[in-house]
């Protein structure tokens, strides 16, 4: 047996850990998991190293504009704001001073990630080991209205990472046939038996202002205000649960546990441009067959058929009582 210094693998660890040490497993893996989780891309960090000069050595290339760059680089925006919140709900003091400052918010990440021995993150942080390190604290009574509404544990992660990136995740048939991360959002809560939160899915300026206000950390007692309801007994508004007719077929032939599976997915765009009336004859027929490839229970009876499939299609893309297919 080769010799193993255990004491000195013991005595290294991430910076991160310091920060979140003594929240609940749960916590620690989530936020240790979003800081890893495909973080930073090296076009994101190529930009941000030139925030402060308007992104002007970066255009002329995939983006035309600044503006391009900056939409590009707002999720990036969100999810330090999303680890700041998440810290602050523990009732730790956030991880960046300033989440606009890209480049330097980029760059920490690294350094939180980092595997070192303690010594250094003990010299840093100004302790004398990691045990006997006190995580700076705040007020730990903030919460956001999104939270309230949302009070299911898979659901939130779910919807609130949507909405931190604003993109809505391909696993699913809400996601294939929505046009954006608001209208996804709705679908799922409506699927849930939950009433939508956005009134006017194509407002995006609206939808992007109630996104910002949902997520804000507020007092309780602001957050209900906020929703316009006097206790959190009250939450969430339910709705009869509804769906998508599509669901029958998928259900039928895959069962709940296939709920995320990307065969979802792909059953659902093409769905969805087989109902469109820009899609060509050609293209229905290869996307009706695809589908029914995709999925064992036979969705289109002729798929050469084009007409009756983007008939079919269209009926699949209503709305239906939950109950009713499931």
């Amino acid at each position: 047996m080769s010799d193993i210094n255990f004491s000195t693998a013991q005595n290294r660890r991430r910076l991160i850990e310091y920060f979140i040490k003594d929240l609940s497993p749960d916590e620690q893996r989530g936020i240790t998991g979003f800081l890893r989780d495909e973080f930073i891309s090296s076009y994101a960090r190529n930009f941000a190293k030139h925030q402060s000069e308007g992104y002007l050595p970066c255009l002329n290339g995939i983006f035309e504009t600044a503006l391009e760059i900056e939409n590009f680089l707002k999720p990036y925006h969100n999810r330090f704001l999303y680890l700041n919140n998440r810290m602050m709900k523990n009732g730790r003091a956030p991880l960046f001073k300033n989440p606009n400052a890209l480049n330097e918010c980029f760059e920490y990440v690294d350094l939180l990630l980092a595997f070192d021995y303690e010594n250094r993150w003990n010299k840093l942080l100004g302790c004398d080991s990691f045990e006997s390190y006190e995580p700076n604290k705040c007020k730990n009574d903030l919460t956001c209205a999104f939270d309230l509404y949302v009070i299911d544990g898979w659901l939130n992660k779910t919807l609130l990472y949507a909405l931190t990136v604003i993109s809505a995740p391909k696993n699913c048939i809400e996601s294939a046939i929505c046009s954006n991360v608001y209208e996804y959002v709705d679908f799922i809560l409506l699927k849930n038996g939950i009433c939508p939160l956005f009134e006017n899915c194509e407002d995006l300026y609206a939808c992007e202002k109630r996104r910002e206000e949902l997520l804000t950390l507020k007092t309780k007692s602001q957050a209900l205000d906020y929703l316009k309801c006097e206790s959190e007994d009250l939450l969430p508004p339910k709705t009869k649960p509804i769906c998508l007719t599509l669901h029958y077929y998928v259900l039928n032939t895959y069962g709940e546990t296939a709920y995320k599976t990307t065969y979802n997915y792909e059953i659902g765009w093409r769905v969805k441009y087989i109902s469109l009336p820009s899609t060509s004859p050609q293209k229905i027929c290869e996307y009706a067959t695809q589908a029914n490839a995709f999925c064992s229970t036979k969705i289109f009876e002729n798929p050469n058929d084009y007409e009756s499939c983007r008939t079919f299609a269209k009926e699949l893309l209503k709305l239906t009582e939950l109950k009713k297919i499931s």
